[in-house]
């Protein structure tokens, strides 16, 4: 039996419908609504999540996080985290993320309705640098479209 399903989340940035969420798997469908607001900044540990946008586009913004081992002063310069790139994510794309890459995503010129396909969601699970909250103008204004290493984009059907 699915642990949770057919719940409707309300967030800030617009709303989760959990259609299954199992041991071994979650989907959800979600919408961003073009608010000026996003997500948490946040990463999973566990978590492995593909998005596929079925309708609109989305932005997502990826952060690298700083690891043991590195200069402690990049750390107090840098903080915990920096953002290393900005997707414009369209109707058909899809978006691997695995686990430790940290993002956040909004909607911006209209509603993007999007699937999260996973592995299990544990809500313990996620680490938040940043709550949900506004996106500064200058960021929603400059987000540009690349793809980025170590993450898998699919631009479409014809994308190998």
């Amino acid at each position: 039996a699915a642990l949770t399903h057919g719940k409707f989340i309300q967030k800030l940035w617009g709303w989760e419908e959990v259609v299954a969420n199992y041991s071994g798997y979650c989907c959800k469908v979600i919408t961003a609504i073009p608010n000026g607001m996003a997500c948490s900044i946040h990463y999973h540990k566990i978590k492995h999540e593909t998005f596929r946008v079925l309708s609109g586009s989305l932005y997502m913004e990826l952060f690298a996080i700083w690891k043991k081992g590195q200069p402690k002063w990049m750390n107090k310069r840098m903080g915990p985290y920096f953002k290393y790139d900005t997707m414009k994510i369209l109707a058909g794309q899809i978006v691997t993320l695995p686990q430790f890459v940290a993002h956040r995503f909004w909607a911006q010129e209209e509603p993007a309705i999007f699937v999260e396909a996973s592995t299990h969601d544990d809500p313990k699970d996620s680490i938040r640098f940043e709550p949900a909250g506004h996106v500064c103008w200058v960021e929603r204004n400059q987000a540009n479209v690349r793809t980025t290493h170590g993450i898998h984009v699919h631009l479409g059907p014809n994308d190998a």
